[in-house]
């Protein structure tokens, strides 16, 4: 038991975060719908989230088609496919789609 039960769910998803739609992940190789909900969500933020910050601030479009071709390329080996695409789907702006999941996570 943690000392902040309401942090035991996102400890779990921040925990497996690495893990592959594939199976080829980590730490426990978990494959697919047996990767919780919540990591395949940070899982695909997260990716999202380090290709933009590599990518200049001076065009935002520029740096948000990177990240989404990234997001592409792995899409169904790394991460869920489903996933990629709702969240590619939602937003063009990068500020507004990572705000929008982190909001949907809440809502569950």
């Amino acid at each position: 038991m943690t000392a902040l039960p309401q942090l035991q769910i996102p400890a779990v998803w921040i925990a497996h975060h690495h893990e592959h739609w594939d199976g080829s992940g980590y730490p426990y190789g978990f494959r697919g719908t047996f990767i919780r909900l919540g990591s395949r969500v940070l899982a695909v933020a997260d990716m999202f989230d380090a290709v933009i910050s590599r990518q200049s601030f001076s065009d935002r479009t520029r740096a948000y088609q990177s990240a989404a071709r990234q997001l592409q390329i792995v899409s169904g080996s790394q991460l869920d496919p489903a996933l990629v695409e709702t969240f590619l789907g939602l937003a063009t702006e990068p500020i507004a789609l990572l705000g929008r999941c982190f909001a949907a996570l809440i809502t569950r």
